[in-house]
């Protein structure tokens, strides 16, 4: 997992040492450090963690400078058969959720687990926000097996304290909790198909009425 910044530059009047005006020193006539003279700034990479762990990232700046990412695991784990569903029990696949934060002013990132929910395919993203007070939260899925599924089927907003323990809120658990309206401008037919059933989505978007 890595994150990608445009570099700065160290303009005052030019700032770079030398004796022309492209303010980076690289001589292109503009001053965003690449050489190119294209003008676009250059961005720096860096790498938070290894280890084949990071994909669907979500990234936020709190209000005070701090960093955070969260994302799921590469690796998936199992702890045992799903034997609550019915038909043929699948295994209790398991893709845990990180959380990555560079504290501001610090320089080392620090890394925690926030949950392990199940998922019977490849997760479908995380939507991470710090909120106006500088909250992180998080809008994530998990549940219990229910039905024919082993997989996370539950709408869930966490939050993280001062202390570091996350707190879990179940905001929706079945279709019909946040359903498709009668007079919707769809066209399909069955519409009302999609106002049944455990499920309640993926990729979840997660915003703050006032920042």
């Amino acid at each position: 997992l890595a994150v990608w910044v445009p570099a700065c530059d160290d303009s005052s009047s030019d700032g770079d040492g030398d004796a022309d005006s492209d303010v980076d020193g690289d001589g292109d006539g503009d001053g965003d450090g690449d050489g190119d003279g294209d003008g676009d700034p250059a961005w720096t990479n860096e790498i938070i963690a290894t280890d084949d762990t990071g994909r669907l990232s979500s990234i936020d700046v709190a209000p005070d400078g701090t960093i955070g990412v969260m994302y799921y695991d590469f690796n998936s784990f199992n702890d045992g058969i799903c034997d609550e569903v019915q038909g043929e029990p699948p295994p209790r696949t398991r893709y845990p959720i990180r959380y990555s934060h560079l504290p501001s002013g610090a320089t080392e990132w620090q890394h925690e687990v926030v949950l392990n929910p199940l998922h019977d395919a490849a997760p479908a993203g995380v939507s991470f926000r710090f909120a106006p007070d500088g909250v992180p939260t998080a809008g994530v899925f998990t549940g219990e097996p229910i039905g024919f599924l082993c997989s996370a089927n539950d709408a869930v907003l966490a939050e993280r304290d001062g202390s570091g323990n996350w707190s879990f809120e179940t905001v929706a658990t079945t279709s019909a909790d946040t359903p498709i309206p009668a007079d919707a401008p769809i066209t399909c037919n069955e519409q009302d198909s999609s106002n049944s059933g455990h499920t309640v989505g993926e990729w979840p978007a997660l915003a703050f009425d006032s920042m």
